[in-house]
């Protein structure tokens, strides 16, 4: 199990990068995970890494979720999205459990990179047609297999 072989300074280290991460998250809206996975890298093995991020995000994505308006609305306009996005996580998940850490950590890194780069540009990415339901199943698809590997 990953709690068992981790001492004391490295519990402390994670709490320490979820604090960063909380503090990013609260200022600018977004970053915990992108914080979390950045700084815990750095002293655990990035599965290891992506299995302490998990819960974390289930648990404030479903109080978004709960506090958000218009979700049956939103389930309704993107339902192609989500079935997908759940359903092809399990392939990524797959390559998590068979690729070398420093691999995903070069795929992370590239993610990161593309993300920060847009940011940045000010540019953002719009999904033409999004109520398509083939668009949908493609970017649903693409997004359940990202998080699967990476948690992000």
């Amino acid at each position: 199990m990953i709690y068992s072989n981790l001492t004391l300074l490295t519990v402390v280290y994670i709490l320490f990068a979820y604090f960063l991460g909380g503090i990013t998250q609260g200022i600018l809206g977004v970053g915990l995970i992108t914080v979390v996975i950045s700084l815990l890298s750095l002293v655990i093995d990035v599965k290891e890494t992506i299995a302490l991020v998990i819960i974390p995000t289930i648990i404030t994505s479903f109080f978004q979720m709960k506090n958000g308006s218009n979700l049956i609305a939103i389930i309704k306009d993107t339902r192609y999205f989500l079935v997908f996005s759940t359903l092809i996580i399990v392939p990524g998940v797959f390559l998590l459990k068979v690729l070398e850490s420093d691999l995903i950590l070069i795929f992370i890194a590239i993610l990161l990179f593309i993300n920060s780069s847009l940011s940045l540009s000010n540019r953002v990415v719009a999904i033409p047609n999004h109520q398509n339901s083939i668009i949908q199943l493609l970017v649903g698809s693409l997004n359940g297999f990202i998080i699967g590997l990476t948690s992000i």
